[in-house]
């Protein structure tokens, strides 16, 4: 029997939701810092996308160094 495709979104992000996602963004701190240091902003406003963002954690780092950031999540209550 196949799964309808929003039965499967809100399945996913129920999940993902579920996920220790500060846990992970604490664990992952490093890496996020390393991937914006070889990925700067490099002009104030500069527009970066953050998909899959979770909790945000490089979309924060982003904005903090001056891009203006747009994020999204499958699980809005990770926003």
């Amino acid at each position: 029997m196949a799964i309808a495709t929003r039965e499967l979104t809100d399945e996913l992000a129920r999940i993902w939701g579920a996920a220790p996602q500060q846990a992970i963004a604490e664990t992952s701190a490093a890496a996020y810092d390393h991937l914006l240091a070889r990925l700067p902003v490099e002009q104030p406003g500069e527009e970066w996308v953050d998909i899959a963002t979770g909790t945000g954690p490089l979309a924060i780092r982003a904005a903090r160094a001056g891009a203006s950031v747009n994020a999204i999540d499958i699980a809005p209550e990770l926003l």
